[in-house]
């Protein structure tokens, strides 16, 4: 008697908890009462794929099941042998496995509890990394704009001392050539006045006091560059600006790239009751 209620509490459907009426086999080996499989599967037929309740294995199409004579006529024979049995003996079997199920839930729950803080580890490590990105982010671009003004600074510097040279040389020159200019009016004058008089003597001595240059005077060595501006400055300029641009461009493309490799990989999202006690 004892070892008919131990196989008695074997032959229990997985679905239903009860003992097997009509018992059916699947392919993946778990044994069901024909009705309850076939009630548990037409909830899925809207999706199609059907599934094992013990084991969650998927089939598609749905199987074509049919009476396990064998299993039948066992579990017909053991049912005889112990329907004198108690309820208590009858049931313990089911208490066992209502504790199997209870201890695989329980599993379950744990390695979901450990999935839960990977996820929340890498949720923070995220937050970590985009925040450094961040800082990072800010003060290279810092550094850039610092780097690009200390260069502006210096251009204008640059321009300004050279502004300054040539403007100097050219108040020098300006001055020797209006003191030229005077002298040469000032003996205009004397000739002037010394072709008006009627002293023979007086224009002789006067006339050889009088030094006129021999040649060509300094200021006829000057001359004066027409193209006075700073455009070769201009273009070097803007060929630098166009190239910073461009680097600029052509890095800030890779940038998006590189955030989207940043991803917390998760499954997909569960679609039914089955799917999510996988998940």
């Amino acid at each position: 008697m004892a070892e008919a209620r131990i196989l008695l509490d074997r032959l229990i459907c997985l679905v239903c908890l009860d003992p097997l009426t009509d018992p059916v086999t699947t392919d993946c080996g778990h044994n069901f009462c024909m009705t309850c499989i076939n009630e548990y599967w037409d909830q899925e037929d809207q999706r199609g794929v059907y599934s094992c309740p013990e084991c969650t294995v998927k089939f598609t199409p749905r199987p074509n099941l049919r009476k396990n004579i064998l299993l039948t006529e066992v579990s017909d024979s053991v049912k005889k042998t112990v329907q004198g049995a108690s309820p208590a003996h009858r049931y313990a079997g089911l208490r066992r496995k209502v504790k199997e199920e209870q201890m695989k839930f329980e599993g379950r729950i744990q390695e979901k509890q450990e999935k839960v803080q990977e996820l929340r580890q890498a949720v923070d490590t995220v937050k970590l990394s985009a925040q450094t990105a961040v800082e990072d982010n800010e003060r290279l671009l810092t550094e850039m704009i610092s780097s690009m003004e200390k260069m502006h600074s210096e251009v204008t510097e640059l321009i300004r001392a050279q502004e300054k040279d040539e403007l100097s040389r050219a108040e020098r020159l300006l001055e020797q050539l209006e003191q030229e200019i005077t002298d040469l009016q000032r003996r205009v004058t004397e000739l002037e006045q010394l072709s008006q008089t009627d002293d023979h003597l007086h224009f002789l001595q006067s006339f050889q006091s009088l030094h006129f240059s021999s040649g060509c005077d300094y200021s006829c060595k000057i001359t004066v560059n027409q193209d006075l501006s700073f455009d070769g400055v201009r273009k070097s300029l803007c060929d630098l600006k166009k190239r910073i641009e461009e680097v600029c461009q052509e890095e800030f493309t890779k940038i998006p790239e590189h955030a989207a490799a940043v991803q917390i990989i998760l499954p997909s999202e569960p679609k039914s009751r089955e799917d999510f006690m996988q998940y």
